[in-house]
């Protein structure tokens, strides 16, 4: 069996497992070793991923790589801050949406991008959108108007 289609094997278990959320869950495989990567909500879960590959035939050895990941430590985690930064600039009707590209890497945003105007660059990272006083010096829209969009993503 190809390691593509034991891939494929081992998600198709996971989609099956009714005690199992497997949307944070990342599967590789090399010569039948499957590796189990991402983040669950409890330990229990964690178990469940492993047993679930285990049952998929082909399966020779799994390396766990799943962390367990408690609900307030999920509103923190990069992809939920991408998608936070994304809903926000979104609402901004000031801001076009679509000239913005957000990086989240390790807890901090990066804002890209090209606007028409001062303002929008001002308005997409303002203190009154942030509702936060926090300082965020790893952040940049095209210079330094992006710190307080960082106070706003670590905001929860």
């Amino acid at each position: 069996m190809s390691d593509r289609l034991l891939r494929q094997d081992v998600l198709h278990e996971f989609e099956y497992e009714p005690s199992l959320d497997a949307t944070h869950i990342g599967v590789t495989v090399d010569e039948g070793v499957v590796t189990l990567t991402g983040h669950v909500a409890s330990y229990a879960e964690k178990i469940e991923a492993e047993r679930a590959a285990r049952r998929v035939r082909g399966v020779r050895a799994i390396a766990q790589e799943v962390h367990v990941q408690s609900s307030q430590d999920a509103r923190f985690s990069d992809d939920a801050l991408a998608k936070r930064a994304a809903d926000i600039i979104g609402w901004n009707i000031q801001v076009p949406s679509d000239s913005i590209r957000i990086t989240v890497q390790d807890g901090w945003a990066t804002l890209s991008g090209e606007v028409d105007w001062q303002f929008q660059k001002h308005s997409s990272a303002s203190p009154e959108t942030a509702q936060d006083d926090r300082s965020a010096d790893g952040c940049d829209i095209a210079g330094e108007a992006g710190r307080a969009t960082q106070a706003l993503l670590e905001r929860a």
